[in-house]
C-alpha cells in the first residue's frame, strides 16, 4: 500500500477479530494500525485497486465490505491501538464513528461502501469480518528505546506521561469489597496446587483492579513472586497443564508503581521493592505509553519476563491463596490433555447423569423446546459452563446432545431458527453438546449415551479444533457466520448455550 506491508483476507476469508489477530500473528503481522488519514486513503485506494482487477466485488451500502483493524476498547468508546497502546485520535474518528449500543462490542472494523466512504463502527469481537495486516511498526519500539535509555543517562528524570500516583488496592478496600460481592458466582476459569498453595487461573482477560476484584471475591490475591525462580517455575506449571505460553501470553501481577517513580513494589504486605533479579524485559520498565503503572509477565523466547503496563489493558491473571493447605482435594489439579475427557471413568463421573435429579419438564421461559426426529430439545437462553449445563439437562431427564450426522445437526439448527428471532439466532456463536472420550479401542465414544461417534461425518469449523482459549477439552457447535455451522474445541468453563436431548422415544 505504499505505507505499510499488508495480507489482505477479502471476502473468502472472515473471522472473529481475535482469530485475525491470531492469523496476523501467525505470519509475523499485526492487525493494520490505521491511525492516520494517509493511510485511510492508501486503504481506499488499496481496496479499488482490487476491485478494478476483478479480485472484489463492487462494494454498496446493501453490499459494504468490513474490515477489522487493530483496536479494541478498554471501556465504552474509549479505543486505542494494541501493538502499541495509543489511544485513537478523535479527530480521524469522530466525523464517521458509528458506536453499537451493545454492551458487548468492543472491536473497531471498518465499513467501506465505495472507495471513497469508510464508517468506523465497534461491535462485537466475536463477529467476523474481513481484516487486514500489515508489518509491526519498530519505530515504535525505537522510540521507548531512546526514552529508557535518556532516563538511565540521568536518574533523576521523571516519568513523561499522564502518571496517576495510585496505591495499591486491597481486599480491605470498600471499593473493592462492594465490587466483589457482585461476582461471587462467577466462575470463567480452573483452580490447581502448587507448592500445597491454592490457585486460581482466569480463562479470561480483565484489566487490573477488575482481576484484583475477582481474586478477592475468591478471598485470594493476585500472584506475586518471592524470587525469579519462583516464577519459572510457576511457568513451568502452567505448561504442564496446557496452557499457549506463546508470544501472545501475559497476565498480570499483583505489583504496582505507587509513586509514579518507577519504585515497582509487590502489593502484598512486605512492599518489596521489583529489582532487577526480577527478570524485567529489555528496556523495561519504560513508561512507554504513559501511565504504565501496572506489571504484567509475559514470555520472550520461551523466556518469562516482566514489563511495566497501562493498568486499563486486559490481561489474564491468577489469584493465589495467601495460606498454605493440605486440602488439595477441594482443588482441581488440572493435567494437559486434549479436547476429550481421557477415560470411561471420568466420562461416567461428569459426562453423564448418575446423581439422583429430581426431574423437571423443560422451562420455556429458559429455553427453546421443540421436538424433531422423534426427540424432544431445548436450547438455552442463558449461557452456563460445561458441568452446569451438563447438571441442568439431567435435571430435566435430558442429557448434552449427541449428533450422528451432519444431516442431524441441521434438522436441529432449522428447527431452532424457526423459533427465535434473527437477533437471537445471530447471538448463538456457540453451544455447548455432549463431550466424547476414546475407549481403549481407540474409538470415539460419546459421553452421554457411550453410542460410537461417526466422526467423520461431523464436520469441524475452520481450524477447529486450535485449543484457542486452554485448555479447550470439551466439544461445542458454534456458528462461524451467520448460518454456517460445525463443531469446534471449547474451554469447559467458559459460559455458553447449550442444546439437551431427550434419550430415544
Amino acid at each position: 500500500m505504499g505505507i505499510v506491508h499488508v495480507l489482505f483476507s477479502g471476502y473468502c476469508k472472515r473471522f472473529s477479530w481475535y482469530a485475525a489477530d491470531k492469523f496476523c500473528r501467525s505470519k509475523g503481522l499485526v492487525l493494520a494500525r490505521m491511525d492516520s488519514k494517509v493511510k485511510v486513503d492508501q486503504l481506499l485506494f488499496y481496496i479499488s485497486s482490487l476491485v478494478n482487477a476483478n479480485k472484489l466485488p463492487e462494494m454498496s451500502a446493501r453490499n459494504p465490505l468490513n474490515i477489522w483493524v487493530g483496536a479494541t476498547s478498554a471501556s465504552q468508546n474509549n479505543f486505542f491501538w494494541v501493538d502499541t497502546g495509543q489511544p485513537i485520535d478523535a479527530d480521524l474518528m469522530s466525523a464517521s464513528f458509528e458506536p453499537d449500543t451493545d454492551q458487548s462490542a468492543k472491536c473497531l472494523y471498518a465499513n467501506i461502501t465505495s472507495n471513497q466512504n469508510v464508517t468506523w463502527r465497534e461491535s462485537s469481537c466475536s463477529s467476523t469480518f474481513s481484516f487486514l495486516c500489515e508489518v509491526p511498526q519498530l519505530c515504535y519500539f525505537e522510540k521507548c528505546k531512546s526514552k529508557f535509555q535518556t532516563k538511565a543517562a540521568d536518574k533523576n528524570a521523571k516519568l513523561v506521561g499522564n502518571c496517576i500516583s495510585q496505591k495499591c488496592p486491597t481486599c480491605e478496600d470498600q471499593t473493592i469489597i462492594s465490587k466483589s460481592e457482585k461476582i461471587k458466582n462467577d466462575s470463567t476459569g480452573r483452580f490447581f496446587t502448587f507448592n500445597e498453595r491454592k490457585f486460581f487461573i482466569s480463562v479470561v482477560k480483565r484489566s487490573f483492579e477488575d482481576a484484583v476484584v475477582f481474586c478477592c471475591s475468591l478471598q485470594m490475591n493476585l500472584l506475586t513472586f518471592e524470587s525469579r525462580d519462583e516464577g519459572m517455575k510457576m511457568m513451568s506449571v502452567l505448561k504442564s497443564i496446557g496452557f499457549d505460553l506463546s508470544f501472545r501470553f501475559e497476565m498480570y501481577l499483583y505489583a504496582k508503581d505507587e509513586a509514579c517513580n518507577e519504585n515497582f513494589v509487590w502489593c502484598n504486605k512486605q512492599r518489596r521493592t521489583i529489582g532487577a533479579e526480577y527478570f524485567w524485559d529489555d528496556n523495561e520498565p519504560n513508561d512507554c505509553t504513559g501511565n504504565e503503572v501496572c506489571v504484567t509477565l509475559a514470555m520472550v523466547k520461551d523466556v518469562p519476563v516482566i514489563r511495566d503496563v497501562a493498568c486499563f489493558f486486559k490481561y489474564l491473571f491468577i489469584c493465589e491463596s495467601q495460606e498454605s493447605s493440605n486440602e488439595s482435594n477441594t482443588f482441581i489439579k488440572m493435567t494437559a490433555r486434549p479436547m476429550y475427557l481421557e477415560n470411561k471413568l471420568e466420562c461416567r463421573e461428569k459426562g453423564r447423569c448418575v446423581f439422583p435429579y429430581k426431574e423437571t419438564s423443560p422451562d420455556a421461559k429458559a429455553g427453546i423446546v421443540f421436538k424433531a426426529l422423534g426427540r424432544t430439545y431445548f436450547v438455552s437462553k442463558e449461557r452456563r459452563d460445561y458441568w452446569n449445563a451438563f447438571n441442568h439437562c439431567c435435571s430435566m431427564g435430558m442429557h448434552l446432545a449427541t449428533f450422528d450426522s451432519w444431516e442431524e445437526i441441521l434438522a436441529i439448527i432449522t428447527n431452532y431458527q424457526d423459533k427465535i428471532t434473527f437477533r437471537e439466532f445471530q447471538n448463538a456463536r456457540m453451544m455447548f453438546i455432549s463431550t466424547f472420550y476414546v475407549n481403549s479401542n481407540k474409538e470415539t465414544v460419546w459421553c452421554s449415551s457411550d453410542q460410537k461417534m461417526n466422526a467423520s461425518a461431523l464436520p469441524y469449523g475452520y481450524n477447529e479444533p486450535n485449543n484457542a482459549y486452554p485448555p479447550e477439552n470439551v466439544l461445542a457447535l458454534f456458528s462461524a457466520a451467520t448460518n454456517s455451522y460445525g463443531l469446534g474445541d471449547a474451554n469447559s468453563f467458559m459460559p455458553w448455550q447449550y442444546i439437551c436431548q431427550s434419550p430415544n422415544n
